[in-house]
């Protein structure tokens, strides 16, 4: 928990926000479930946010659907978040996405949704690991 700790002081945003669903990651849901299915979930929670963002939806019709995801996120691997928790969560990851830039279609906002996804796997792998 310690090592946790100093990571998430040290990361940004979007660490952080990985880092909060990871702190009280205690349980898996029962079954085989492997450290990258568990952040491939979370990080397609974050490419559906940024697509969002890319496509230029407001940002209060969007948190209320990160939030739901997140929350079906935690209950699939059996972790017991708080409504507060799942909520702090999600917004972290809405917040971060609108402040980066929409680019509104081709290439550079496809390159911006696998940017976003990518970093926040990596983030969540990177924890699991630690």
């Amino acid at each position: 928990a310690e090592a946790m700790t100093k990571w998430i002081y040290r990361m940004s945003l979007i660490s952080y926000a990985t880092g909060l669903l990871l702190l009280s990651t205690t349980a898996h849901a029962e079954g085989k479930v492997t450290t990258i299915d568990y952040c491939r979930d979370l990080s397609l929670i974050g490419k559906q946010v940024m697509a969002a963002r890319q496509q230029d939806k407001p940002m209060w019709e969007v948190l209320p659907e990160a939030i739901e995801s997140v929350g079906n996120w935690a209950g699939k691997y059996g972790l017991d978040f708080s409504a507060e928790k799942v909520e702090k969560a999600a917004s972290m990851l809405v917040i971060d996405a609108y402040e980066r830039i929409a680019w509104n279609g081709g290439s550079f906002s496809e390159a911006a949704i696998s940017s976003f996804e990518n970093s926040l796997f990596k983030a969540c792998y990177q924890a699991m690991l630690e």
